[in-house]
């Protein structure tokens, strides 16, 4: 049974404005008897391949899902690009155990979620830690679960070459799943860079700062070939100004 975006009110973080495009929704097929296949995510394609799963951060009723799809993808890697809380307001629940030492239990027992290898910063900001699922039948999956700490909601981060790095150290892996708290801004800020995203996640870049970033990054690159000119130069100089306003 297929269901759209419209009578999922109760899985959806914002339902007034941050569609699930069915034609590209990501089908949810396991475990078998479970009927329901709706989860707020999307595929992006690069050529053939469905590189990467664009989805809405976790609720506290959507956790289950979220990791239904991680284990039914067999996704390598999973890119958070906010905060549990941001501003005073809850962004996305935490959906790993506290520590390696105690285990987050899912679907009646069906997965359990542990800690392989606890977070550490390998960028800064950028924390990087394993996480490994295993259900009923012992059958386990492992996958990195990188977050970016600093990435200001609807804003950009200040260091634009750490798009590039961290788009670089997830190359090989396939599908990724990107998140934020919607699903949108963020998440498509730095898929943008790998792919014009066209109309397969609406609404993939929701500010002018975030366009903005996109080509701050690309210039980024270029400068750090050294591959520069004045008109570039003023870009950037503007650009700067810009985001200290809009991040402010």
């Amino acid at each position: 049974m297929r269901h759209e975006f419209s009578s999922e009110r109760i899985n959806n973080r914002f339902h007034s404005y941050v569609y699930c495009i069915d034609e590209t929704r990501v089908l949810l097929k396991w475990p078998e008897d479970n009927p329901n296949d709706y989860v707020h995510a999307n595929w992006v394609k690069i050529g053939n391949v469905n590189k990467f799963i664009c989805t809405q951060g976790p609720t506290e009723k959507t956790i289950d899902d979220f990791f239904r799809l991680i284990w039914q993808e067999r996704a390598p890697c999973v890119v958070m690009l906010c905060n549990i809380m941001e501003m005073g307001k809850k962004k996305c629940e935490q959906y790993w155990p506290d520590s390696t030492d105690s285990a987050l239990p899912l679907m009646d027992g069906k997965l359990t979620v542990r800690i392989a290898e606890a977070a550490r910063e390998v960028e800064q900001n950028i924390m990087l830690m394993r996480i490994s699922l295993t259900d009923d039948k012992g059958a386990t999956h492992t996958f990195d679960h990188w977050q970016w700490k600093a990435w200001p909601d609807r804003g950009v981060p200040e260091i634009p070459m750490a798009v590039f790095r961290l788009l670089i150290r997830l190359k090989t892996a396939s599908p990724i799943v990107v998140h934020c708290s919607a699903g949108i801004g963020r998440t498509g800020s730095i898929v943008g860079l790998e792919i014009a995203l066209g109309n397969q996640r609406h609404g993939s870049v929701q500010t002018d700062a975030q366009y903005l970033f996109m080509h701050r990054v690309l210039l980024a690159l270029a400068e750090n070939k050294k591959i520069t000119s004045p008109e570039m130069s003023a870009f950037v100089a503007e650009y700067d100004k810009v985001i200290a306003t809009k991040n402010g």
